[in-house]
């Protein structure tokens, strides 16, 4: 029995679950992936370019815990309904 066929005997909520716990893993794997390509960049170009790149890549790390967030919130709910 494969992954696929695992997740249609679930309930609906642990699917979603599920869904939402593989989109946060790769998001942060994305996180992960940025920060590692900012060090192997800052290591091979001169200070001048690092400078402009800078605010580039605090934008896609901002970005994606933007996204983050965006998941959480909506999956822990307001709180208040």
């Amino acid at each position: 029995m494969d992954e696929s066929e695992e997740d249609t005997n679930l309930s609906e909520s642990v699917r979603i679950s599920n869904n939402a716990r593989r989109i946060l893993l790769g998001l942060f794997a994305l996180i992960g992936f940025i920060i590692l390509v900012f060090a192997v960049f800052t290591a091979s170009v001169g200070v001048e370019l690092v400078q402009v790149a800078n605010s580039v890549f605090i934008a896609a790390i901002v970005g994606a815990f933007t996204l983050v967030g965006v998941i959480v919130y909506q999956i822990r709910g307001s709180g208040k309904q």
